[in-house]
């Protein structure tokens, strides 16, 4: 009899976390339904053949035409604001108070500078799983980049078990190394923008 209830005890935990994963999976999902927008800070750094080289920008992003990034550090770049609204790519120095149009190129909007977009981590192809790094459990999505190339093969974020808000982002070769790290904080959902920020004058 002891057995008998071990062995049903046992089953129910099992059917029990099945079950909890499955409704996880479910809030993710809706998370990525209604995303269409963000705000957050971001702190990238870069892994290159000549050292690592790392930045903290503000992003703005809204609904896959209009992206703001607003650079931090390093003071060298700090104040300047790369705009990409409608495909037009513009950088603005407020230095020198002068705004360079700068070439169309495949890269743009994409993971390469730690963009979060949908078309990325929320299509067919890609699924979510639990990952623990260190005492967190995280949930943990690996997608393929478009027009990816040998030093951006793949994309890996982890967001925040509970909210779903993105905390991390890995861009990894064709070779299996992490190329470029994104830390996110203050994260935002849908927030109001005014769209005159996607503009310069």
């Amino acid at each position: 009899m002891l057995r008998k209830i071990s062995i049903f005890l046992i089953l129910l935990i099992f059917v029990t976390s099945c079950g909890q994963r499955t409704g996880k999976t479910n809030d993710f999902n809706k998370f990525f339904q209604k995303f269409n927008s963000y705000k957050a800070n971001a702190e990238i750094t870069v892994y290159g053949n000549k050292g690592t080289s790392k930045y903290k920008v503000v992003q703005y992003f809204m609904s896959q035409s209009k992206l703001r990034i607003e650079i931090l550090e390093p003071d060298n770049l700090k104040g300047n604001i790369i705009i990409y609204n409608d495909n037009n790519k513009i950088l603005y120095n407020p230095l020198i108070n002068e705004k360079i149009v700068l070439p169309k190129g495949q890269d743009d909007k994409f993971t390469y500078m730690g963009i979060i977009t949908k078309e990325v981590f929320f299509n067919e192809n890609t699924k979510a799983e639990k990952e623990r790094k260190g005492d967190i459990e995280y949930i943990k999505i690996k997608a393929a980049i478009p027009e990816s190339n040998k030093y951006k093969k793949t994309a890996v974020l982890y967001m925040d078990e509970k909210n779903y808000y993105p905390v991390l982002m890995e861009v990894i070769d064709e070779m299996g190394r992490t190329t470029m790290t994104v830390k996110y904080s203050s994260f935002e959902l849908n927030p109001d923008f005014d769209e005159s920020i996607f503009t310069i004058q």
